[in-house]
């Protein structure tokens, strides 16, 4: 990867459907032939150090990929940035329906490799996105923003833990865990990977505290402290 490169990714502009598209699919087949490349160097001549620093040299170009990705699934697919698909969609009916068929490559970043990070994998990253792309794309969100899309989504996705603490899925205290998911979470990369992480295991932790009869009280405690940190707009 030269210099190029680089200044292609940035000129990308994130406003620009068809710029996401060539990211999406035009660069990303760029790394899959390096990599088949390089793979088949390995398996050819058994140089693993050759194989490793070419891995080493192509992985800031894989960083820079994946952040420009993040920027174009903020704009187009999160919360509170709807306009832009809203337009795309007047241009082009069938662009939801083409971005659900291909999710996967609007949605996954390159793999960099990192088998011992402490951070969300790729395969955490796109469950993620496309599981908020499709509550959208179901509920009608996308076409219509002034729809709520949480009204659609399926009552599983809430608070686990809090919702055990309270007996209730829509609580007040719930229903402020959810709001600082959806306004806040939702909107970052690692945001999104601890939600990931979260629905994974708390239904595990629920089951755990049920087992022993855990006092949902000392829960609730738990969760009022929590709440009482967050920005005052989200309680």
């Amino acid at each position: 990867m030269n210099k190029d490169f680089y200044k292609t990714v940035q000129q990308l502009n994130t406003n620009k459907f068809e710029d996401y598209k060539f990211l999406v699919f035009d660069l990303r087949d760029v790394f899959s032939k390096y990599d088949k490349i390089n793979r088949g160097n390995l398996l050819e001549d058994r140089n693993i150090e050759g194989y490793e620093l070419s891995s080493k040299y192509i992985k800031p170009a894989k960083k820079t990929f994946n952040e420009k990705l993040d920027e174009f699934v903020t704009k187009f697919f999160w919360k509170g940035n709807e306009e832009l698909i809203r337009n795309e969609i007047k241009n082009n009916p069938k662009i939801l329906e083409d971005v659900k068929r291909e999710s996967h490559n609007y949605f996954m970043p390159l793999d960099l490799g990192d088998m011992y990070s402490d951070g969300p994998s790729w395969v955490d990253v796109v469950s993620v996105r496309e599981r908020h792309f499709k509550t959208n794309f179901d509920s009608g969100y996308y076409i219509n923003p002034s729809r709520d899309f949480n009204a659609s989504t399926n009552k599983k996705e809430g608070c686990f833990v809090a919702t055990f603490a309270y007996n209730s899925y829509d609580h007040p205290s719930v229903l402020v865990l959810r709001r600082f998911r959806d306004e806040v979470l939702f909107k970052n990369l690692f945001g999104r990977g601890f939600v990931k992480f979260y629905y994974r295991y708390s239904p595990i932790i629920v089951k755990f505290f049920q087992n022993i009869n855990f006092p949902k009280s000392l829960v609730r405690v738990v969760i009022s402290v929590l709440i009482k940190l967050l920005p005052k707009h989200l309680r």
